[in-house]
């Protein structure tokens, strides 16, 4: 944020422009589906900034496509922090989110911590590689169905990917919350090494 100020009906906030959009924008009415490259430094980008938010006792509570801007350089920024709670206790209750996003825990209403954003980490991976989310339905309920049988479905008829983007993936989208990957161990993952430097940028 670079400025704010308000009239009698409304406060207004300068932003940093993204000039390139949203990711939904560019995926699901665009490409369609990304190449496993550039998913790879997409996926590197948010993990580094979730990294960040759960450093300072951040957790989003709501990361999808639509929240994740684009700028001119091709850099993502996370935005839409309507959801987000500062906790240090690190334990919620409250069910919110976006359905195709939602983690196990929040589906069965029983407490969970910082990881639901690792889990929706792991959905938007597979719906960048796949081009949908892996338990999208027609209804909420079929949706909660799907999340609650515990099976993760590779689409090789869409696209093959790496045993390392598929063993990153698994570990992201864990059904208990205790498996799933850490994030500062997401950003070690060999998935990374051929396609991102440390610095989050492709490897020509």
């Amino acid at each position: 944020m670079f400025a704010y100020f308000h009239d009698e009906s409304y406060v207004y906030v300068v932003l940093e422009y993204a000039s390139k959009g949203n990711l939904f924008t560019k995926l699901i009415k665009g490409e369609k589906k990304f190449p496993e490259r550039i998913a790879a430094r997409y996926l590197f980008q948010l993990a580094s900034a979730i990294g960040y938010m759960h450093a300072r006792n951040v957790i989003h509570r709501d990361l999808k496509l639509e929240n994740v801007l684009i700028d001119e350089n091709d850099d993502l920024k996370i935005c839409d922090f309507g959801w987000s709670v500062h906790t240090v206790e690190n334990k919620r209750e409250t069910i919110c989110g976006t359905i195709d996003y939602l983690a196990p825990e929040i589906v069965d209403h029983v407490e969970y911590d910082k990881s639901v954003d690792i889990w929706c980490l792991g959905i938007l991976f597979y719906e960048m590689v796949y081009g949908f989310p892996p338990f999208a339905s027609k209804s909420k309920e079929e949706t909660f169905d799907k999340i609650k049988k515990k099976v993760l479905i590779f689409r090789d008829d869409i696209q093959v990917l790496s045993d390392s983007a598929k063993d990153l993936m698994k570990k992201l989208i864990a059904f208990e919350p205790e498996n799933r990957i850490k994030i500062e161990d997401v950003l070690q993952h060999e998935f990374f090494k051929n396609y991102v430097t440390p610095e989050g940028k492709l490897i020509e």
